[in-house]
């Protein structure tokens, strides 16, 4: 399994950031591609790009809560398939609750997609609340949970080939993502909390480095990865690596966008 990063920015992206996203290589047996696409901000279309990554080769799409800067892209990765006649299908993760609105979000932004959608896009839904797991290659399966923020948010865990990584969302402190990332090996969590401290937060609705850090040595990660991040200024990055990497033993890293790492 490789991970890559499409973006680590919070939801106002910082100079030369792009939002959050990241993309799993799901590929074992086959030498087709298979990729899973973790959240569509506003400039997917561009991070995607700028990635080399081809859109037919993603083939499940997950949606970790309706916060635009997290769902805004996929009407434009659906229109653009739409547009070049591609008979595809997609495959959508996301909540029960979130499925008529991100429908309305897609045909609000593009109306002649309605029958596309009918067709090619398969919804596959989280109870609203409750824990999920779904098997989406022979070799993959994913497992989510809820976090705590603003609106519903959920974890996604992806096991497969001996190997597992978990993206949390945006949440704030959760002992069920702590469950969930138990000895994974890459547990990438946001850090946007406004600061790297807990008691400077913003609000309880995002985790800071130092909470990070104590979730990831909660769970006896291997690696954690720093996301959702407020800025990219390299005393504030050093920062939040050194104070998370105080509360953990295992190595703590913000990584560079658009660059594969095998797990």
């Amino acid at each position: 399994m490789r991970i890559m990063q499409l973006g680590n920015s919070a939801a106002r992206p910082f100079k030369n950031g792009f939002n959050v996203s990241y993309l799993a290589d799901l590929t074992i047996w086959t030498t087709t591609p298979q990729y899973l696409l973790m959240e569509t901000p506003p400039s997917i279309m561009n991070q995607l790009a700028q990635a080399d990554i081809d859109l037919s080769f993603i083939k499940w799409v997950y949606l970790s809560h309706q916060h635009g800067d997290h769902t805004l892209g996929l009407p434009m990765i659906l229109v653009s398939e739409y547009a070049r006649r591609s008979t595809k299908k997609w495959n959508v993760i996301l909540q029960e609750s979130m499925k008529q609105k991100i429908i309305e979000l897609v045909l609000i932004a593009y109306p002649e997609l309605e029958d596309y959608l009918e067709k090619q896009v398969a919804f596959h839904t989280i109870p609203d609340g409750k824990p999920f797991s779904l098997r989406i290659t022979p070799e993959h399966t994913i497992s989510t949970v809820y976090g705590t923020h603003g609106v519903p948010s959920t974890a996604i865990r992806v096991d497969g080939n001996n190997k597992s990584l978990v993206y949390s969302g945006d949440t704030g402190v959760s002992d069920a993502i702590a469950e969930l990332a138990k000895k994974t090996d890459i547990l990438i969590h946001e850090a946007g909390a406004g600061t790297v401290l807990p008691d400077q937060k913003l609000s309880p609705n995002h985790t800071c480095a130092v909470e990070a850090g104590k979730i990831a040595h909660q769970a006896a990660v291997k690696k954690l990865w720093l996301t959702h991040l407020d800025n990219n200024h390299h005393d504030f990055i050093n920062r939040c690596i050194q104070l998370a990497a105080n509360q953990c033993s295992m190595p703590v890293a913000t990584e560079q966008d658009f660059v594969w790492i095998t797990i």
